[in-house]
């Protein structure tokens, strides 16, 4: 009796026990599969977002030299130092008349300097001609930094001063989806005259966008603003105003247009020429 007692006792032991690693079995079986979903869940999520930040990105298609104007000037100084007469030239050319009526004397400069955002050709010939021609950027040139870059002393007879600015036309890159205005900026990096790296930067925005056709995305006669999406298909054209880049002639600036939770893209843009008008982006090679 008391042997069929144990042995009863031991099978009901020994099903408590199978009942038991059954149920822990379960509940650990659903851990593991709710752990795999969650992994996978945040694969597909993680996979998701890196395919939206590659996909979130705007392509250089046109790009244009064009003159800002505004408070670009040249001043030019009689003596080295920057003393004697001096003459306050704005965005445009001078011929040696035009160069007479502002206030300077033919052939008698001898120190310049240049504001942020300028660059100023300059001419030994009083039509854009002569001996020699001089390309100087933004800075202040005492005579031997005229020398330096060209210039030679009391013969400076025309010039033609530009305040440089690019009319940047872009597209959403093929795959991407409709990105924001206010998430898309640009930037311009150079090498600035004193040698060190300078980058003019700011939003497609506050610099001033349209579409091709003058009208922001609603059709209406006015900038697009930050709360406005840039669709696929949409042609923009923004403003890009150069403040410490002033390339001269035959040099490079590495334009970048950035956006927010996406992808930058770079165009390296030669000034083969820096007149108003010149493609950069479909150079004649």
């Amino acid at each position: 009796m008391n042997e069929d007692f144990n042995s009863g006792s031991i099978g009901i032991g020994a099903m408590i026990i199978f009942i038991a690693l059954i149920l822990v079995a379960a509940v650990s079986s659903t851990v593991i599969i709710q752990t795999v979903e969650k992994l996978q869940e945040d694969g597909n999520s993680t996979s998701n977002d890196v395919q939206d930040e590659i996909s979130r990105k705007v392509e250089l298609v046109d790009a244009y030299i064009r003159s800002v104007g505004g408070d670009c000037n040249v001043v030019l100084f009689q003596h080295a130092g920057f003393g004697g007469w001096s003459a306050t030239f704005g965005v445009g050319d001078y011929l040696v008349a035009d160069f007479i009526a502002a206030g300077a004397v033919d052939n008698d400069a001898s120190s310049i300097r240049i504001e942020e955002g300028c660059a100023a050709s300059m001419f030994e010939g009083e039509n854009f001609d002569g001996a020699w021609e001089a390309e100087v950027g933004e800075g202040d040139y005492d005579l031997g930094d005229l020398e330096a870059v060209g210039l030679q002393n009391d013969q400076l007879s025309s010039m033609k001063i530009k305040g440089f600015g690019l009319t940047a036309f872009f597209k959403l890159s093929t795959g991407a989806p409709s990105i924001l205005a206010g998430d898309i900026s640009w930037s311009v990096g150079c090498e600035a005259q004193d040698g060190s790296f300078a980058i003019d930067y700011n939003t497609i925005t506050l610099s001033g966008s349209r579409l091709i056709d003058g009208l922001n995305t609603f059709g209406q006669d006015f900038d697009i603003l930050p709360n406005e999406y840039i669709t696929p298909g949409m042609k923009v054209k923004v403003e890009v105003d150069f403040v410490s880049c002033v390339p001269s002639l035959d040099e490079s600036v590495e334009f970048t247009f950035f956006v927010t939770k996406g992808t930058s893209t770079t165009n390296s843009l030669l000034f083969g020429d820096i007149v108003i008008g010149y493609d950069l982006i479909h150079q004649p090679w």
